[in-house]
């Protein structure tokens, strides 16, 4: 999915220095070259406002103004899990860093921390034949357990998967890159529990470096011997997203087609006026006196 960057997306350096440059033309042209060092100063300030309201009219523009695209499932999922992980991340934990193997040497992932969050596993990886190394198939089974056989009378063989516990996931960092917050570039670091240290100031990766899967960055060796239960995590991911927005794209179609039905307008309007009528009868007026 191409990634929506907006109006302010993009690299934040050249925008910086145009929009600092057209305000120092600014306000040279109002209040004139200044000379001492408070005029400067106050030069800088008035600067700085003027560029925290220009990015405030863009942002204001580019929600109102900008038609808005169309529904995407991981996009979605995606905005989901920022504001769960931002919501959840612990207070002290800021940095994220990668720690290769054997002669590799550590660094540190650019940005900070701003979101955490566990992401369960909804598969888990396929099993291996540990002679062969070859993958160990079953046949797919019903809603009754039984086989499920293709239109040739042929059994349907699938990959066969380890059991998933409570402790199987992933853990997700929202990385935001860049100084100034409305500049800023939110990255999501994927990588499996087991590859990640205890959670404290700094998170350590075992991993050389991270590469692209979809949405996230994931550690290298998960993107070489996962990447079946990779694309199957997120695929259910985006089939669940799909699932509950068309359930409320149903639900609102549904209201509105019974709304315009006028045998349901006419039940409601008299039942409305039944209601009416009963709350207001005098109650000495109900059963004998």
């Amino acid at each position: 999915m191409a990634e929506n960057k907006g109006l302010l997306g993009g690299n934040l350096l050249p925008k910086i220095m145009i929009l600092f440059a057209l305000g120092l033309v600014v306000s040279v042209f109002l209040f004139g070259l200044p000379i001492s060092i408070p005029d400067i100063i106050f030069t800088v300030i008035r600067i700085l406002i003027g560029i925290g309201i220009l990015v405030l009219a863009l942002k204001i523009m580019e929600a109102v103004i900008l038609p808005k695209r169309d529904f995407s499932p991981t996009e979605s999922w995606k905005n989901k899990l920022i504001r769960i992980a931002e919501m959840s991340k612990p207070p002290l934990t800021r940095e994220l860093w990668m720690r290769g193997e054997d002669m590799h040497t550590f660094y540190r992932f650019s940005g900070t921390i701003v979101g955490l969050m566990f992401i369960p596993n909804w598969t888990g990886n396929p099993k291996v034949d540990a002679k062969s190394g070859k993958f160990i198939y079953v046949s797919k089974k019903d809603k009754e357990g039984k086989p499920v056989y293709d239109n040739d009378g042929k059994v349907v063989m699938v990959h066969d998967f380890e059991n998933v516990t409570q402790k199987d996931g992933d853990w997700l960092f929202v990385i935001s890159q860049g100084w100034i917050p409305a500049f800023a570039k939110k990255v999501l670091v994927r990588a499996n529990v087991q590859l990640c240290s205890d959670i404290g100031e700094k998170v350590w990766i075992k991993t050389v470096n991270l590469v692209p899967f979809g949405d996230f960055f994931i550690p290298h060796q998960s993107w070489q011997s996962d990447i079946t239960k990779l694309n199957m995590q997120h695929s259910a991911e985006t089939v669940e997203e799909t699932l509950l927005h068309y359930h409320d794209l149903w639900s609102r179609v549904t209201e509105a087609s019974i709304k315009l039905d006028p045998t349901y307008v006419k039940m409601m309007s008299a039942n409305t006026e039944n209601i009416s009528q009963k709350e207001s009868t005098p109650m000495n007026s109900i059963g004998g006196r």
